[in-house]
């Protein structure tokens, strides 16, 4: 796989990883946790899965989509909060986390935020906006957040 995996207790966290689904799945067995990747898939990187030891456990299409960038105009659900056995996460694909209308208020506790960020959409004109939300999460929430570049 290309880039580097970000590692937080029990997650893998690794967008945008070159990757096909069948692939992620061989190696989700391997790792001791959850797998939250951003596979290719249909020629995109636009959807979300959560796997555990090969099982996809969760999976949706990102909800705010970039049209200029990836030539679709309609996303998938909004983002929510998924319960896994030992842990409750909201992951947010990309600039949605701009999009706080879209994934709040939450109720009930969230243990961490993922937030899977395609290359090159984090780029440094951006970088400084993106930080700031995800330290405003950080402090609402009360919990850490993941970020992990493609």
């Amino acid at each position: 796989m290309d880039g580097t995996p970000v590692t937080y207790r029990d997650f893998i966290v690794f967008p945008e990883c070159g990757e096909t689904l069948e692939g992620l799945r061989s190696f989700s067995k391997q790792a001791n946790g959850y797998y939250v990747v951003g596979p290719v898939e249909n020629g995109r990187y636009t959807i979300l899965h959560i796997l555990y030891n090969g099982t996809s456990l969760y999976n949706r299409d990102k909800f705010r989509v970039a049209t200029r960038f990836e030539g679709i105009e309609k996303g998938g659900v909004p983002p929510r909060v998924v319960g896994l056995s030992d842990a409750n996460i909201l992951p947010l694909i990309c600039f949605e986390i701009l999009f706080p209308e879209d994934y709040l208020p939450i109720e009930g506790k969230v243990d961490l935020v993922v937030h899977c960020v395609g290359c090159p959409m984090f780029d440094e004109d951006q970088k400084e906006g993106w930080v700031a939300m995800q330290k405003t999460l950080s402090i609402v929430l009360g919990c850490p957040v993941v970020c992990c570049c493609g």
